[in-house]
């Protein structure tokens, strides 16, 4: 049986968008070629079934997007990914064979002109429409905290969504999952905080992190889960160490200890907004 249950892969940190609530990473841009993700994907598939193609940046402008896909189904794992939606319509035909896509729409809020906004949510829509027989798609709302500049944005997407799914704009504003068609869901929730100075000292904490997933960025850094983003938390590299080692280095036991008694040992941990 698979070791954890998912695991990240940071394919690029390049994005075509640029959101205010972003992670601030100094690190240099890039792509991480064909040839060292199928590398990476056999070194991880003793441990998992599951593959995200994700950490920061938007995995639909890989220009190997369309063979990472391949290599990892061709290896047996399942494929799940998040966007900002931008280039879905224009990937349709690649994320077929994708297990689950989270597109951001909360990103648009900052990226999509007014003008463009009901052309954009159309074309996707029409795409996940013909995505979710075969795979879950989940459209994300995540800026409750910032209701006041986002209400306006807000309202326009529940009225779309309502006048396409023939649901109420209150049926759409609940927090939580809201089923739009087969396979096909709403979710709104708060905005998510990366971890950062200003962000209040939480000891106790409960996190899935080492226990059900790891992540790995660009450059092969293994950190302890999504959310370390800069890779503030190294616990070794997948391209010139073995994953069981990393998993079992010092750091890592030390984390995941720290977990299993509800504490956080790390300080991106103690500043951490995912709760």
């Amino acid at each position: 049986m698979p070791i954890l249950k998912k695991i990240y892969i940071e394919i690029t940190n390049r994005c075509n968008f640029h959101c205010p609530f972003c992670c601030k990473d100094e690190r240099e841009k890039s792509d991480m070629d064909r040839r060292t993700f199928r590398n990476i994907a056999e070194r991880i598939r003793p441990y998992t079934d599951y593959v995200y193609l994700h950490v920061l940046g938007e995995p639909l402008i890989h220009p190997q997007f369309a063979g990472i896909v391949e290599d990892a189904r061709s290896l047996g794992l399942h494929v799940n990914l998040t966007t900002n939606g931008r280039q879905v319509a224009e990937q349709k035909e690649v994320l077929r064979s994708v297990r689950q896509i989270n597109i951001s729409l909360h990103d648009w809020e900052y990226n999509v002109p007014k003008r463009l906004l009901s052309t954009l949510l159309q074309s996707t829509l029409d795409a996940a429409m013909e995505l979710s027989p075969a795979c879950y798609v989940n459209l994300r709302l995540w800026n409750r905290e910032s209701a006041d500049e986002s209400s306006e944005f807000n309202l326009h997407i529940h009225r779309y969504l309502s006048e396409r799914f023939h649901l109420t704009t209150e049926e759409l504003e609940k927090d939580g999952n809201i089923r739009l068609a087969s396979h096909l869901f709403l979710h709104n929730s708060r905005r998510f905080r990366w971890p950062s100075d200003e962000n209040e000292i939480q000891v106790e904490k409960h996190c899935q992190g080492l226990r059900d997933h790891v992540a790995i960025l660009v450059d092969g850094t293994v950190v302890p889960c999504c959310i370390d983003a800069t890779g503030s938390m190294p616990l070794g590299n997948i391209l010139t160490e073995d994953l069981g080692s990393i998993l079992h280095s010092e750091r890592a036991l030390r984390i995941r200890e720290g977990f299993q008694q509800h504490k956080a040992v790390e300080e991106t941990c103690l500043r951490c907004g995912f709760h």
